[in-house]
């Protein structure tokens, strides 16, 4: 029989079908905590902090009782995904929020979470029980742990609230303004910026070949649909290369245009250059059309 109670693999289950960046950390583990079962801690380590109050002592003896949320980006050391769910958290215990309470109004239906609010370096956390800040170790910068009170671990109706709390979701209040979306441009690496320009040296030979090798005209269409394979990839390079080198000394308001009619430059530059059979005006239109794409798109 498993040690892993149902409601907390549907609390898993329906986090990570909202958060992409979530992986399972894990909820069974035999060590000492609420990762292990009461059973497990009176036979092996009845001092064990996790089963001595008294809603502890209650709920199934055989399931773990706590969950750990790894996100992906966070161990790359982006932590503005693991930092938006535990500010949800942390406010959650500073308010004292209703839902991480029992009926009683006493009793911590979460007892803890560890993981980390900021782009610092520095664990926070939060006892619902005591009611305090709190916090643990370094793994948690890149992961969340939840500690759930024994008596609510197979509780669904319990932790759907929780888990509510975490994914932003509030009946009694206004649904919150979507952030607006972040195109490629904003959110690229130094890596990505490395990446793209040498995508741009060969899309350039690539063209350049295509050219050569179709200079009787007779496949046009072939070359425009190479063109729109490649053209985010060429505007992409674009903005890179100006990011380098000229958007620093630029305003955020001003580097954004720049970016976009460069883009817009190098688009018609393209289809120009290509060949294609169209019109001063119909290149304008398309080269537009994919710059007005490509800002709203926002990079996996």
């Amino acid at each position: 029989m498993s040690a892993v109670p149902d409601a907390l693999q549907r609390f898993w289950n329906e986090f990570s079908a909202a958060e992409p960046q979530a992986r399972m950390g894990g909820i069974y583990a035999n060590k000492s905590g609420y990762h292990n079962t009461r059973a497990n801690h009176l036979r092996d380590r009845p001092g064990d902090y996790s089963i001595q109050r008294a809603a502890d002592k209650q709920g199934p003896s055989d399931k773990a009782s706590a969950i750990d949320i790894t996100f992906a980006d966070a161990q790359r050391s982006d932590f503005r995904t693991i930092a938006k769910y535990s500010k949800r958290l942390y406010d959650a215990g500073v308010r004292r929020d209703k839902r991480f309470y029992a009926e009683d109004g006493q009793t911590a239906i979460v007892r803890e979470f560890f993981g980390n609010t900021d782009a610092d370096r520095t664990v926070e956390g939060w006892s619902y029980y005591r009611e305090a800040a709190a916090s643990s170790d370094s793994s948690h910068l890149w992961h969340i742990h939840l500690s759930v009170t024994r008596k609510y671990c197979n509780d669904w109706s319990k932790l759907k609230p929780i888990l509510d709390v975490m994914l932003g979701r509030d009946s009694d209040a206004p649904a919150p303004t979507p952030e607006p979306p972040k195109d490629w441009f904003d959110l690229a690496t130094k890596a990505d910026l490395q990446d793209v320009v040498r995508d741009e040296l060969k899309f350039l030979r690539e063209i350049g070949s295509l050219r050569e090798q179709n200079a009787d005209g007779t496949r046009k269409v072939v070359h425009a649909g190479y063109l729109m394979a490649h053209v985010d990839r060429n505007s992409f390079d674009n903005k890179a290369i100006l990011q380098q080198r000229v958007l620093p000394e630029l305003a955020e308001a001003e580097a954004r245009d720049v970016a976009e009619a460069t883009a817009v430059a190098a688009i018609r530059e393209a289809i120009t250059e290509l060949g294609v059979s169209l019109t001063a005006e119909q290149v304008d239109a398309l080269a537009q059309a994919v710059v007005r794409r490509l800002v709203g798109e926002v990079s996996a």
